[in-house]
């Protein structure tokens, strides 16, 4: 449980620190802080994913813009990146396998999510312009851009897990009962070990 806990504190901070790394096309930015939710999501579950999508954001406002009456609606998007990825992912977990064994619905559903993200954050937007006070043409100018660039970054992001995810495997930083991302299925399901000394439950 303990080691748990600081993989979670560890995948906040790393969501932290890319939200402030952005790629920038002209107006348009391109960010990765969906890698540390869906890696955490897809491999420790939707509490932890929920856990560190909250943590980061609200961190992440703070730093930004202080607390404002609006900070715990912007919390939401990414929190339902979460819950949006685990109903994807949650059939092939019921069956033993992983949902990034499938490519094709690994991608959708990182799309997807990216989709009702980009919708709660135009939402949120427009009641953060309604509250606070500023022009809400402003938001409806960018939501055709934002949902682009959405979508892109969650590919960007899916892409990126693959690999990460089996070097991480293979050098022991995660638990040996996960299955490894592979584009080919295993001809077996996976078989979880109800192990009592479990590395993420021992202390």
């Amino acid at each position: 449980m303990v080691r748990r806990i600081c993989l979670d504190g560890m995948m906040a901070a790393i969501y932290i620190a890319l939200i402030f790394i952005t790629i920038r096309i002209g107006d348009i930015r391109i960010s990765f802080g969906a890698l540390p939710i869906m890696f955490v999501t897809l491999c420790l579950g939707l509490p932890d994913g929920l856990a560190v999508a909250f943590i980061g954001e609200f961190i992440g406002q703070m730093i930004n813009y202080g607390f404002t009456p609006t900070t715990f609606l912007w919390v939401i998007p990414p929190m339902l990146r979460v819950v949006v990825l685990w109903l994807f992912h949650l059939p092939f977990k019921k069956k033993g396998d992983v949902l990034y064994n499938h490519i094709v619905w690994y991608y959708v559903g990182a799309i997807v999510a990216a989709l009702f993200v980009t919708a709660s954050n135009t939402l949120v937007m427009y009641l953060d312009a309604i509250i606070i006070g500023y022009p809400i043409t402003y938001v409806l100018v960018e939501t055709i851009i934002r949902f682009a660039v959405g979508m892109l970054s969650s590919a960007i992001c899916a892409t990126i897990l693959l690999p990460v995810t089996r070097v991480l495997k293979k050098g022991g930083y995660i638990p040996a009962g996960l299955p490894r991302p592979d584009k080919k299925k295993a001809a077996e399901p996976i078989q979880e070990e109800a192990d009592p000394k479990d590395p993420l439950e021992s202390e």
